[in-house]
């Protein structure tokens, strides 16, 4: 697998990884349907892109976007905006490293700018914030994140979108904590677990960002799977050999004792040596919604849920994709309280 090259020092900031140039335009010659292209540059709608996934390794970490503001006062985060989709490497000044931002968010730009691109928004190198250096946030301060982790951000932290203020106090107040010693007493217990927490996690997913983490094909085959089963099922009837369970136990006992088990194997283990069977319902409140957020476009389809969710505990452990995202959620756990805090107490303040 060939290494991936990066510009220099840019970084998102919910998987904490560089982002990836692309100077052979791999991601202009996606089979996306560009509304329109050129050999170095191609222009389609968000909503186009976000149908398509990633096949080649390390390809959807190169497109991104940009949280900026021109006008941030020294004494709250406001005014910031989103941008456009964009290949940071290709909208950067050669001479003075200048990030020219472009707009509307709606909007990807794959490759160089087209000739007709609409004006954009300069950013100085010294007010990107980046793995390297934390600037000042004002009165100029910009943000980059792949635009899947952005997607993914977006599915995971509810009202983003309309808080974007709240976000990057949030992450300023983040990198602050994760960059400044914490003392060692009783008050910043809390604190430090936490943290400890969320870097043991990360550590274990670091290894996993080599597929998109956004429309995971995967996902999609176990679904149709498990409606296959269960189609199957229906139409040949129940298994008129069924085994008696070889442990009796009233079935919310063995619900309780199974809960105490977190991993897949051990699951599978209890049920295979008791012959113990669950009802959908059960498999389906144990499936892991927080992670495989396409739950809600199947959880009322007529599925084989045990089928199902023993398919996607394997796949939250093999599927790369899938751990890339559980990274990038990890990073969402670990920044919520703060969010959900800012916008609670913007919220009181407007009433």
């Amino acid at each position: 697998m060939d290494s991936p090259r990066h510009p220099s020092g840019l970084t998102c900031f919910s998987c904490r990884r560089l982002m990836v140039t692309d100077e052979h335009l791999k991601f202009v010659q996606e089979p996306i349907n560009w509304t329109s292209q050129t050999d170095r540059s191609a222009v389609c709608s968000t909503h186009t892109f976000e149908q398509h996934y990633f096949r080649q390794s390390y390809l959807w970490s190169s497109p991104c976007r940009a949280v900026f503001t021109l006008n941030n006062s020294p004494d709250k985060f406001e005014n910031f905006q989103l941008s456009a989709v964009f290949q940071p490497v290709h909208w950067t000044s050669a001479d003075d490293g200048t990030l020219h931002i472009p707009l509307p968010v709606d909007i990807v730009y794959a490759g160089t700018p087209p000739a007709d691109y609409p004006s954009t928004v300069p950013m100085p190198a010294e007010s990107i914030w980046t793995w390297k250096q934390n600037p000042s946030p004002w009165p100029r301060f910009c943000a980059l994140f792949h635009e899947r982790c952005w997607s993914v951000l977006t599915q995971t932290l509810p009202g983003l979108s309309q808080h974007l203020d709240e976000f990057m106090e949030t992450l300023y107040a983040v990198e602050r904590e994760i960059n400044s010693p914490i003392a060692q007493t009783p008050e910043n217990r809390p604190r430090i677990v936490r943290y400890h927490n969320y870097l043991t996690k990360q550590r274990a997913l670091g290894a996993f960002m080599h597929f998109d983490p956004w429309r995971i094909p995967e996902v999609d085959i176990a679904v149709s799977k498990a409606r296959l089963a269960r189609q199957w099922l229906r139409a040949e009837g129940p298994y008129p050999f069924a085994l008696l369970p070889r442990v009796r136990l009233p079935l919310d006992i063995q619900m309780l004792i199974v809960d105490q088990l977190h991993d897949e194997e051990e699951v599978r283990g209890a049920m295979t040596s008791f012959y113990w069977q669950f009802p959908d319902a059960y498999c389906q409140a144990r499936f892991p919604k927080e992670v495989v957020f396409e739950y809600d476009g199947f959880k009322d389809d007529d599925l084989h849920w045990p089928l199902l969710y023993f398919h996607t505990q394997r796949l939250m452990r093999d599927s790369q994709g899938l751990l890339t995202r559980q990274q990038i959620i990890n990073f969402v756990e670990y920044v919520r309280p703060w969010f959900d805090a800012l916008v609670a107490k913007k919220s009181s303040s407007e009433n």
